[in-house]
């Protein structure tokens, strides 16, 4: 029994590290012992899991909204401001965070380095945040501007974002 058991054991890790179309080895429960090694075909699988990234999830919905036309107090895709855009993006990612800009930046966690899908922040004018985008990387926000301009990627390491960034937060905890 406790050959059997020990057999038995070793054929179910074994399984969890063999890929698909590997040898399978058949044990004959009587003696325990490996009968023989049968080569075996599995049919393809009809749909595969991928995982995929929160962050890389977020901006994949964010860029459906390139071009989309800046809306004051837009939060459809009808047209977005600011914190609009990443409220909406957000909610589609399946996190809730709150509608205003600073209610944002206080909501979410801080973090010195953004990773893709955090949320960059800006004092545009004076000492309150007033501007928020989706980072996606390699120094680029995607955010909806201002009046007259559309869903775009920045640039962060431009002087006027740059003089104006006041840090980043994230949904991660």
């Amino acid at each position: 029994m406790k050959h059997l058991l020990k057999s038995i054991s070793f054929v179910l890790i074994l399984n969890l590290f063999l890929p698909v179309n590997c040898a399978e080895v058949k044990v004959n429960e009587s003696d325990a012992k490996p009968v023989k090694h049968e080569i075996y075909k599995s049919k393809p699988l009809k749909t595969q899991t991928v995982s995929v990234n929160r962050g890389d999830k977020i901006l994949k919905i964010a860029e459906q909204f390139l071009g989309l036309p800046y809306k004051f107090g837009g939060n459809t895709p009808e047209g977005f401001d600011c914190s609009g855009f990443t409220g909406y993006v957000y909610k589609k990612a399946g996190i809730k965070i709150p509608r205003d800009t600073r209610d944002q930046f206080k909501a979410l966690n801080p973090v010195k380095t953004p990773k893709k899908g955090d949320l960059v922040f800006f004092k545009i004018t004076g000492n309150k945040i007033s501007h928020v985008g989706i980072y996606a990387g390699n120094y680029k926000f995607i955010h909806s501007p201002r009046t007259g301009k559309n869903v775009e990627y920045t640039d962060i390491r431009i002087d006027y974002w740059k003089k104006r960034y006041a840090g980043s937060r994230t949904y991660r905890m």
